[in-house]
This record gives structure tokens, C-alpha cells and sequence, in this order.
């Protein structure tokens, strides 16, 4: 793939991580605040898009979740966590110009941050170990782009995982047009199913249990996954 097409894609993956950065908490939720946090309410207004990997190219590995933590009372924000909002609201107010630039920033600073999660290390992590990738080379993205109140995902229904599809969601993972997508919660594994359905190349897709007790079905999952590469 030549620098030119390299860039094409970049450029394609920041325009639908921008149009996502701007979905409005009303066209996922409604008018229902039910489920908004107590705490952080600017960041729990603020669209995650997610991330791309700085060597990710279509055909490539997405992760998907449901939707961002950080929705409980007891959540304080580290540093980190503050400057990847601030770079998801500066992605969102980003001119055509500058649109490039204001996503790789929020790449960089998702994938430095990535790695202190305990999503990551005790699951993240050892997929892309089973898959023998790294964090640069994959996508990771968010059905649900904001933050629910005490992190509760049995509360995302259907109608709203409808919603988060049409309002962005879908163009997103249209633009990335992954070849694998391990979705690590049921949701998730719904919409993954749903794109592969009629996506223009065969997708691999992947269920990886977060299930406390499950470590025998999570042991088979990653051995299928390194037999599989």
C-alpha cells in the first residue's frame, strides 16, 4: 500500500471518528436522562469515538465494547482520562483542515492510556496476544459512544443500541471495513453480526466472554484465536 492510499484511509477513518465525536447524547438516549451519571457530566455528554491504531489498515482487527466506564459515582478522573476527553471535544469542534491531525492526537493519547485499563490487561491484552498483533496495529470502538450511569450495560436496550447504530456507529465501522471484530460483550456481538452480514468481504467474528467465572470458555476462545491466525 502506497503513503498516498495509507493517507486516503487515515483521512477516511478521522472524518467518521469526527462525525462520531459529534453525536449528541439526545439522538442515542432521547429525552431520557435516566441514564446519565451523577458525576463528569461534561464527559458524559462527550462522544467517545474510540480509537484507530497507527498501523491499521482496512481488512484489520477491531475491538469492540458496548460503551465507555467511567459512569459511576466513585469514578474520579486521572490526567490521562481528562486529556483523552479533551481530545475527543477538540476532535468534534476540528475544521476540515485540521481534522487529520485532531484525530491522530486522539489516537495517541487512547493508546498510551489503553494500557493502565484493567479491561486491558486482564483482557485486551491477551487477545492481541492470541491474535499476535499490538495495540498500534488494531481498532477499538464503542457501540454506545457516552458513558451510562454506574457503568449498568444490561441498561442499553435495543432501541438505543438502534439509535447509537444510525447515529454514527455504523459509519464507522463501514469506514474501517475490519476483517475481524471481537466484540467482548453480547451487544457488541449483535452489532458485529449485523455488519458482517453485509459487509463486501467475508469478517471474522469473535464473542470473548468478560464473564468472572469463565476462564475455561476465555482459555478456548484464545486458543481458537492463535489456532485461527
Amino acid at each position: 500500500m502506497t503513503s498516498m492510499s495509507v493517507h486516503g484511509d487515515r483521512l477516511a477513518f478521522a472524518q467518521a471518528w469526527q462525525s462520531r465525536s459529534r453525536n449528541k447524547r439526545q439522538a442515542v438516549f432521547g429525552d431520557s436522562v435516566a441514564l446519565m451519571p451523577n458525576k463528569n457530566r461534561e464527559d458524559a455528554r462527550t462522544a467517545a469515538p474510540g480509537m484507530v491504531g497507527r498501523d491499521y489498515r482496512s481488512g484489520g482487527v477491531l475491538l469492540l465494547s458496548v460503551n465507555p466506564a467511567g459512569g459511576k459515582d466513585t469514578y474520579t478522573p486521572s490526567a490521562p482520562d481528562i486529556a483523552m476527553y479533551d481530545s475527543f471535544r477538540a476532535l468534534a469542534a476540528a475544521s476540515a483542515a485540521e481534522v487529520l491531525l485532531a484525530f491522530e492526537a486522539v489516537n495517541e493519547i487512547f493508546q498510551c492510556e489503553m494500557p493502565r485499563w484493567t479491561v486491558y490487561r486482564q483482557h485486551i491484552a491477551p487477545v492481541l496476544s492470541a491474535l499476535g498483533i499490538s495495540i498500534s496495529d488494531m481498532a477499538y470502538a464503542y457501540v454506545v459512544p457516552f458513558r451510562i450511569q454506574d457503568d449498568v450495560a444490561a441498561a442499553i436496550n435495543p432501541a438505543i443500541a438502534e439509535n447509537a447504530w444510525r447515529s454514527g456507529f455504523a459509519a464507522q465501522v463501514l469506514a474501517l471495513e475490519p476483517g475481524t471484530i471481537i466484540a467482548i460483550d453480547r451487544k457488541a456481538e449483535a452489532c458485529a453480526r449485523r455488519y458482517a452480514a453485509t459487509a463486501k468481504r467475508p469478517v471474522n467474528v469473535w464473542y470473548y466472554t468478560r464473564k468472572r467465572d469463565a476462564h475455561a470458555e476465555r482459555r478456548e476462545i484464545l486458543a481458537a484465536m492463535t489456532a485461527a491466525r
